[in-house]
């Protein structure tokens, strides 16, 4: 098993300084765990630069990639100003109903205020009672991490169907 505090300095030892680097390699004489560790994490580097190709640009990448940010960074004139305000402004009001999800209206915004009510009592309800459950819990006899493990489980389950309840609060409505 890999010792934590050398795991970061093992996948980058090529690029520690000498000093940090020796200690790497005076602990990795010393344990073994470390040194399969650096094995494989080599072993990974090596199956990697053989079979992952790095992309291949063209000798004009450079030059048309910089014409293109110089283009970008140039001020717009007015006319340019408002095209491109206008072109926004229409790739915007195309998006918006694939986000407008949330239903419209006063029985919509009701509905919303009575979800979060909801939310808050459900939190309210667990802050109040979760102490008492982990006392029931503890009396009958469960101690150590089944407790735990019951006690995550009953505050899962509070919050599984806080994320089920939109679902069937909301299911008359559909995204657009």
């Amino acid at each position: 098993m890999v010792c934590p505090q050398f795991e970061e300095s093992i996948l980058n030892l090529d690029q520690l300084p000498p000093g940090e680097r020796a200690a790497v390699e005076v602990h990795l004489a010393g344990c073994a765990g470390c040194r399969d560790f650096a094995r494989d994490a080599r072993g990974l580097d090596a199956l990697l630069a053989r079979r992952l190709q790095a992309p291949r640009l063209s000798a004009s990448f450079e030059q048309r990639l910089l014409e293109r940010l110089r283009a970008e960074a140039a001020p717009l004139s007015e006319g340019q100003r408002a095209e491109r305000k206008r072109q926004m402004q229409a790739e915007f009001e195309t998006a918006l109903p694939r986000w407008r999800w949330l239903p419209a209206g006063r029985d919509a915004r009701f509905q919303l205020l009575a979800w979060a009510v909801l939310v808050v009592w459900a939190v309210w309800m667990a802050c109040r009672f979760l102490p008492r459950s982990a006392e029931i819990i503890g009396a009958l006899g469960v101690v150590g991490n089944l407790q735990t493990i019951l006690l995550g489980s009953l505050v899962g389950g509070i919050f599984l169907g806080l994320g089920l309840a939109p679902a069937l609060v909301f299911r008359q409505f559909k995204r657009v």
